[in-house]
């Protein structure tokens, strides 16, 4: 087995999980400047430990894209294709489109059918159609038809 600084596995073949850095991976990483590692744009680097902004972005909390928010590449010269409207981002050095819940597709061009709802229309609806209108494309909930009322919409108002 190796010993690699900044890789971890037999023969140092992954590279360190967020939040994680040093010999075999073994160090957790301070918080950079209060940011939580899980849900942002900030890293630590795999052999020092020390903080630094995910590529294509930048500032003290790492949440200033480089890119305007429609741009991506190294040069922010290449157009996202992203339906902006449907998108929460489009990340400034993929152009991956990062679609609201209640779309999906590559360009998040696709709205969640009525069986679905969520990010990238994951999640099944567990609405009754005989007494709902319509399941909320965002949050799941079923919405009632006149006269119904309840979680499920079982209720008589």
């Amino acid at each position: 087995m190796c010993l690699c600084v900044g890789w971890m596995g037999e023969k140092c073949e992954r590279g360190c999980p967020k939040g994680f850095y040093g010999p075999m991976c073994s160090k957790k990483c301070d918080l950079c400047n209060g940011i939580s590692w899980a849900d942002s744009n900030a890293a630590c680097d795999p052999i020092t430990g020390a903080c630094k902004c995910e590529r294509g972005y930048k500032g003290p909390d790492c949440k200033q894209r480089v890119c305007d928010e429609d741009m991506y590449g190294l040069d922010c010269s290449k157009q996202c294709t992203c339906i902006m409207e449907n998108t929460e981002s489009c990340a400034p050095d993929t152009g991956y489109c990062r679609c609201k819940p209640g779309y999906a597709g590559d360009s998040c061009e696709r709205i969640c059918s009525k069986l679905f709802w969520g990010k990238d229309c994951a999640n099944t609806c567990e609405c009754n159609y005989n007494v709902t209108s319509e399941c909320d494309l965002t949050s799941g909930r079923c919405v009632c038809l006149p006269g119904r009322t309840g979680a499920q919409c079982v209720y008589f108002l």
